[in-house]
């Protein structure tokens, strides 16, 4: 009897069967799960009750919210806040909330909305900041005054230690911010953990206006931060004459700089130096 030369190959379709029934199976189910998180208007509850599908839906919601928020879509802000999205669903990276990102890409729209709904002005995302923080930073006075009027607090810490008025509003380089913080009850003469406070920040900033408005309130001209760095020193480094002439005149004692430094000045900060 001779061998039937496709028994091995009827032997296989069984299995090849199988293979193909798996792959369409596994593919279904794909679908049906991304069918499942672009459905994301909807309810989470309302959603399948998989744990692993309901986490990965709540997750692509938070990110399409967030995004939303970052592109000043307030309509779909809306959408996703009646459908259940929490306002305070932070960044899981960057522990940025909807009103960081709303104060970021300043969004006023998004941003009064958000307070109506009472978002938590104090939310600090990963390195601390807060909305504040962050407004000021951006040099947007029109949103640090909103802030600021639905109660944020200038005294809130990041987590190096700097304030709102110590270290954002003087970088800001906006002389009218910086005194709105100051007014509301900021300090600027607050060390943060590297011993700089709002004077180091304010010669950083190369504003004139911002420099006197640290010096109103700074104590010692010669604080020392903890690399051994002065105001005066990062001003001559800068050579920014007219910092050295009011920190001079302010109490900064030149005989502190390293000799060197002095004598290889330029001969207009080297007359201020004497």
């Amino acid at each position: 009897m001779q061998p039937n030369p496709y028994a091995n190959q009827i032997r296989k379709i069984p299995f090849f069967i199988l293979i193909v029934l798996s792959v369409a199976i596994g593919a279904c189910y794909s679908l049906a799960q991304d069918a499942s998180i672009r459905s994301f208007g909807a309810p989470v509850a309302s959603l399948p009750t998989d744990r692993e599908t309901r986490a990965l839906i709540a997750s692509y919601q938070k990110r399409a919210f967030h995004k939303a928020v970052a592109a000043g879509d307030l309509q779909a802000v809306r959408r996703h806040i009646l459908a259940g999205e929490k306002i305070e669903s932070a960044n899981p990276q960057t522990k940025s909330t909807a009103l960081h990102l709303a104060v970021h890409h300043g969004h006023l729209d998004i941003l009064a909305l958000l307070l109506r709904l009472d978002a938590n002005l104090e939310a600090a995302n990963m390195l601390g900041s807060t909305p504040l923080m962050i407004a000021a930073q951006n040099g947007d006075h029109n949103i640090v005054k909103r802030l600021l009027d639905a109660g944020a607090s200038v005294r809130a810490i990041d987590l190096d230690g700097r304030t709102t008025a110590s270290y954002y509003a003087p970088l800001s380089g906006n002389p009218k911010l910086l005194r709105t913080v100051v007014e509301a009850g900021g300090k600027m003469a607050v060390p943060d953990k590297f011993g700089m406070d709002g004077l180091f920040r304010a010669v950083d900033s190369g504003n004139e206006e911002i420099l006197k408005l640290a010096l109103e309130e700074t104590k010692d001209a010669n604080r020392k931060s903890e690399q051994g760095l002065t105001p005066l020193l990062s001003a001559v480094q800068a050579k920014d004459a007219i910092a050295i002439r009011l920190l001079v005149r302010h109490g900064a004692d030149p005989s502190l700089l390293p000799l060197d430094l002095r004598r290889n000045a330029p001969a207009d900060i080297r007359r201020l130096l004497e």
